[in-house]
């Protein structure tokens, strides 16, 4: 995961650390993929405003097939 998302990947933060809630640090950058790897939309997923947009998008992906 941490391959894909780092600097071989998509360029998304995420490492762990003890002192972060979770054990984790990470962006708040949300990635959308597809199948074939093809990143498809990048969203701040901080704000709450960009969740239904997040959850269109995903079941349009879905429905694609």
């Amino acid at each position: 995961m941490y391959k894909l998302a780092g600097a071989g990947g998509y360029f998304s933060f995420a490492q762990e650390d003890p002192n972060a809630p979770g054990g984790f640090d990470h962006s708040g950058a949300f990635t959308l993929v597809d199948t074939a790897f093809r990143v498809r939309a990048v969203y701040d997923g901080t704000k709450t405003d960009s969740i239904p947009k997040i959850i269109a998008d995903i079941q349009l992906l879905l429905n694609k097939g």
